[in-house]
């Protein structure tokens, strides 16, 4: 999906957490995110609506190609280790 250039977030010079919660505290964004994230950020008029009923769903990690990929890829690896071994995955 490409973002119209007056979108509030493609003119924004940095899209970082902050940035989105501010977004939707002011109603120019709504967002779907993990409902542990406002326990680290949080924002007076920002509140979680659970979604319930929906299939689990998978997350993937992203990165940016380049010199650091080698540190992403291990972190991907170690995350999966992690996450095989506590049962998390099927």
């Amino acid at each position: 999906m490409m973002l119209s250039t007056t979108h509030p977030l493609a003119t924004c010079p940095s899209i970082d957490i902050e940035d989105v919660l501010r977004l939707v505290s002011q109603g120019a964004l709504t967002h779907l995110t993990l409902t542990s994230l406002l326990s680290a950020y949080q924002r007076p008029g920002v509140v979680v609506v659970p979604l319930t009923g929906l299939p689990p769903m998978p997350i993937r990690p992203v990165w940016p190609d380049g010199p650091n990929d080698g540190w992403a890829r291990q972190f991907a690896a170690f995350a999966g280790d992690h996450a095989h071994s506590a049962g998390w995955l099927s």
